[in-house]
């Protein structure tokens, strides 16, 4: 009798791997254009952009996996005066948004959501745009955008807790002539911009902040970025690896993504294996599993903007046919949350005419992550056993797959409580682990390290 529920159970589970697709979570019914999205590390999903609320404020809203909702509303409202542009999330939870909404001395500024009310933190004291915003493990934060220091140079500034500063200053300072468009934090703490920043050669590139000063990333090495134009988007993984893409193109006159890998600039995929985007790329992002989506006004064959998928091989397009995104319009924004699924935000409406955030949920058991009390898995991250503990007296089964849902390994287990996996085999990265026995399936996210 339990062979054929364990038949059953893994017929059930090999079946919801082809389930994968896009879909309108929940009504978000906005009534203009999504300029961010931003998932955070609870899972949840927040947006912003030139949509507002029904007393005219430019709002953020939040996804929390049932219903939107706008985040404060009433005293605790967020009160922005216009768009939003860029949203992130720090360590703790905490929520920041910024763009082109100003306080009540006309200057720009970044807000907190704490979890009960927005407020503005410290004094940034710009009177531009804020591009981008992002936030390190130690819970500094930083900004960027059209604002220019008393030099009349673009600059990061970077919130420590206390005040705001600019980072770098004298001789160690960015310098730019020409606007950010975006920033982003790498784990060991460097700091990183880009947009319309421009070398002594006339060509766009991707700043470091090392901590002590600003360089051209890469811009010694045998292949540096060279980007012929600006660079909307950069990312990085937690390799070190760091991504750019924008509005530059390849010597075959194809939008392209790059990447850094600690030596030189190199295209992702190449040749054949080209995204061969034939627009702009004004969003990137790094799945869990280590996968790379990029999205902007590039469109398929059918003429639609999409999400380009780099699987570590080739770029595909992130659901297909009928299961396909079909945005119809620019895409200004994507990001992953925790379990993987994709959100992608922008130009685009529904058939009511309304902007909203699709959603591509892996529905695979990565998506829909569902672990039993009664299974225990430690360590975790492991390096090279993890140890898995039931209370049912039973035998049962293990698979280990990747986030993108390719069986890797599965494994019988005759011990009664504690059971040993091997996966020594694995390379670094995260991975889901089902734990099948007679009593159903549960599911969890590993973490490998190397």
């Amino acid at each position: 009798m339990k062979n054929i529920l364990l038949i059953v159970l893994l017929a059930v589970s090999s079946a919801s791997f082809s389930q994968s697709i896009w879909s309108e979570p929940g009504a978000l019914k906005a009534n203009n254009i999504i300029l961010a999205v931003h998932c955070d590390a609870t899972g949840n999903a927040y947006a912003g952009g030139k949509f507002k609320n029904s007393n005219g404020d430019f709002i953020v809203v939040k996804w929390n996996g049932t219903v939107w909702g706008e985040m404060g509303g009433g005293v605790t409202s967020l009160y922005a005066n216009n768009y939003i542009q860029t949203i992130c999330s720090d360590a703790t939870g905490n929520i920041y948004a910024a763009g082109k909404f100003r306080n009540s001395q006309s200057k720009n500024y970044v807000a907190k959501w704490t979890g009960a009310k927005w407020s503005e933190v410290g004094s940034l004291n710009v009177q531009a745009d804020i591009n981008s915003i992002c936030a390190d493990t130690k819970g500094n934060i930083y900004a960027a955008g059209a604002f220019k220091n008393t030099n009349g140079k673009y600059y990061v500034s970077k919130w420590d807790g206390t005040k705001w500063a600019e980072l770098g200053a004298g001789g160690n300072a960015l310098s730019s002539d020409s606007l950010i468009y975006t920033i982003a934090v790498d784990t060991a703490g460097n700091v990183y911009a880009a947009g319309r920043i421009t070398n002594s050669s006339g060509m766009k590139y991707v700043a470091k902040w090392d901590g002590t000063t600003w360089t051209e990333l890469g811009g010694t090495s045998a292949t540096p970025l060279n980007a012929n134009d600006y660079i909307n988007s950069i990312c990085t993984d937690i390799a070190g690896n760091v991504y750019a893409g924008g509005g530059f193109t390849n010597t075959n006159g194809d939008y392209s993504l790059a990447m850094y890998n600690g030596t030189d600039w190199n295209e992702v995929g190449g040749g054949s294996s080209s995204i061969a985007a034939n627009d702009d790329i004004n969003s990137i992002c790094i799945g869990t599993g280590g996968s790379i989506y990029a999205a902007g006004k590039f469109t398929n064959a059918a003429g639609k903007q999409y999400v380009a998928k780099w699987n570590g091989a080739k770029w595909s397009e992130l659901g297909a046919g009928a299961k396909a995104l079909n945005a119809g319009d620019v895409i200004n924004a994507i990001s992953v949350d925790k379990n993987s699924s994709v959100y992608a935000g922008g130009y685009f409406k529904n058939a009511a005419g309304s902007n909203y955030v699709a959603k591509y949920t892996f529905i695979n058991g990565i998506s829909d992550i569902s672990t039993s009390n009664e299974v225990q898995i430690y360590p975790n991250p492991a390096n090279n056993y993890i140890t898995i503990s039931t209370s049912n007296k039973t035998q049962f089964k293990t698979e280990v797959y990747t986030i993108d849902g390719k069986l890797l390994k599965y494994t019988n287990h005759n011990s009664i409580v504690n059971n040993i996996l091997d996966i020594s085999d694995l390379s670094h990265g995260v991975y889901m682990l089902k734990v099948i026995d007679n009593t159903g399936v549960s599911t969890s996210r590993i973490v490998v390290e190397r």
